[in-house]
């Protein structure tokens, strides 16, 4: 039976690095397709194409919407015997989780970020994931979206292998001893000379005496024993395994626009170096550097023309950095209270 494997990548290089193994492997060239990526075959009526190779409708249309969005498809024909070498192909090189990938678009959507799709599905696609954010104007503001990704680790079963038992009948030749008594009637005739005795007498008639001869022989019973038991059962254990990948999440620098009286940036290089010394004395061994944090430092510096508002300092930066006030303040404290110093 014919099929078709079909798979999604990011880049054009993944999917040519598909093709070449593929025909590496034996697949012939007339059998492999690739759509978008650097090829003229865009997304196009890739729809009609995917539903008449057996690809279900809904699927076909995420598929048309990852190559409208850039990405690259690659499918290939062959048979039973061969389906699963190509899936194994195809997965050596990181495939796309097109419903990974679709569930992501629908947040995205949901989000209120436009999204179109080619086609109408029951299963919609909006904005590829990964995208580093759109920006829209409300009542005259600009919102700058923060988008950070979070890794979810799952976990499924697969088959490792087995053991399969087989048994069989063997023959053996084996060989005992055995002693065996045997009777044998000898005859032997004696010359005598000696008077007539009363029992020789009454032995002086006709009459048949017989003796008979007895022997023992081998006799062989087989009995089938059980000497050994093969048990074949499986045993479960539980592991933990580290996952470890890599997440993205937006930075916003905030730079302060200098306005006419205010200090210049000759006054704030001046203080840099102090600031870099106190980053390293103060959050030694935190898990982000003086590059993250020097904002938080150079915002603490612009307020010091005022007085210290906490809960105003903190909702100007949430504003910008929503949910990193904690982890910044101590920087932007210190740095207000250099300036204010220097100032007095």
């Amino acid at each position: 039976m014919a099929k078709t494997v079909v798979g999604l990548f990011e880049d054009s290089s993944q999917a040519q690095a598909v093709v070449r193994d593929l025909r590496s492997a034996g697949f012939d060239q007339g059998d492999i397709h690739m759509h978008g990526g650097d090829t003229s075959a865009g997304a196009g009526n890739l729809i009609g194409v995917l539903t008449s190779n057996g690809v279900p409708a809904d699927d076909a249309a995420l598929y048309q919407e990852g190559v409208r969005r850039g990405n690259t498809l690659v499918r290939v024909h062959t048979d039973d015997e061969d389906a699963d070498e190509a899936i194994a192909i195809f997965n050596r090189h990181n495939p796309i989780d097109i419903d990974s990938r679709a569930s992501q678009w629908r947040q995205t959507t949901a989000s209120g970020v436009a999204a179109t799709t080619a086609t109408a599905t029951s299963r919609p696609a909006a904005m590829a994931s990964g995208a580093t954010g759109a920006t829209r104007n409300v009542e005259g503001q600009q919102a700058i979206p923060v988008v950070e990704e979070e890794l979810s680790v799952g976990k499924r079963e697969v088959q490792r292998g087995g053991v399969r038992v087989h048994t069989r009948v063997e023959e053996r030749p084996v060989e005992e001893q055995v002693h065996l008594r045997e009777e044998h009637v000898r005859v032997e005739r004696r010359p005598v000379d000696r008077p007539v005795t009363a029992n020789d007498l009454n032995t002086f008639k006709e009459g048949t005496i017989e003796m008979t001869e007895r022997a023992e022989e081998a006799v062989v019973q087989k009995q089938a024993r059980v000497v050994e038991e093969v048990v074949v059962g499986k045993e479960a254990t539980q592991r933990t395994e580290t996952v470890r990948d890599t997440v993205k999440r937006t930075d916003v620098d905030i730079q302060e626009i200098a306005g006419t009286g205010a200090r210049s940036d000759t006054d704030w290089e001046a203080y840099d170096s102090d600031f870099r010394s106190n980053f390293q004395s103060s959050f030694k061994g935190g898990d982000y550097t003086y590059e993250q944090a020097r904002p938080a430092y150079r915002y603490g510096y612009t307020l010091a023309g005022g007085e210290w508002n906490e809960a105003d300092a903190r909702s100007r930066w949430e504003q910008h950095n929503p949910g990193t006030w904690d982890r910044f303040k101590n920087a932007a404290r210190y740095a207000y209270d250099k300036a204010r110093a220097k100032m007095s």
